[in-house]
Formats: structure tokens, C-alpha cells, sequence
């Protein structure tokens, strides 16, 4: 028997509209707190931009970021199997921590 046809399983799959945007929130706060780490207050367009990038601490807020966003996928039991629960979040946090650094080089240069 398909698992998501039950009841019980669109009830579960329902639990993602409310965790996600949470996760998501939490997950932009890092991310806006590592263009600081990135940039600086004054940001990174200032012609004398003679900054000194701290690449860990940027680093690690954006895989909190990332991770923030992605814990949802993985704690709330939108399916049962935890394998796949599991595969999807980390998905989820490479995109995301690969797009925030995309996100920053280009804020950086144009």
C-alpha cells in the first residue's frame, strides 16, 4: 500500500507548512549575520573595500543557516522512512550552503 495515500500520512506531510518557514527564518537571520562576517557593517560596495574576509566564521554561520533550514526535512515525519528524511536535509543543506557562498562572492564583486 502507497504510504502517502493514508490519512495519516497527509496529516504528517501538513506538519512541513508550519516547520519549514520557521526553519527558514532561522535559516536567513545566519545567513544575514554572515555578510557582516563577510563584508563588514558598511558592506562590500565602498570603493576602499580593504577588508579582511573571515572565511571560518562565514563558513560556519552559513552551514548553521543551512542546517537551520534543513532540520525540518529531517525531524518532522513527513515520511517514514528516515533514509530519505535524511538524504533530502542533507540536500537541502549543500544547496544551501553552496548558494550562500555564491550569494556572497557575488555581493562581493558587483
Amino acid at each position: 500500500m502507497n504510504d502517502m495515500a493514508s490519512p495519516q500520512a497527509k496529516r504528517r506531510a501538513v506538519h512541513l507548512i508550519w516547520a519549514m518557514p520557521i526553519g527558514i527564518v532561522v535559516g536567513w537571520v545566519f545567513f544575514e549575520i554572515s555578510t557582516f562576517t563577510w563584508c563588514g557593517v558598511f558592506g562590500c560596495r565602498i570603493p576602499e573595500r580593504d577588508l579582511v574576509h573571515d572565511f571560518g566564521t562565514t563558513f560556519v554561520l552559513l552551514l548553521i543557516g543551512a542546517v537551520a533550514v534543513g532540520l525540518p526535512l529531517i525531524l518532522v515525519p513527513w515520511s517514514v522512512r528516515i533514509v530519505t528524511r535524511a538524504i533530502v536535509a542533507a540536500t537541502t543543506v549543500i544547496i544551501f550552503t553552496g548558494l550562500g557562498w555564491v550569494g556572497l562572492y557575488l555581493l562581493h564583486w558587483i
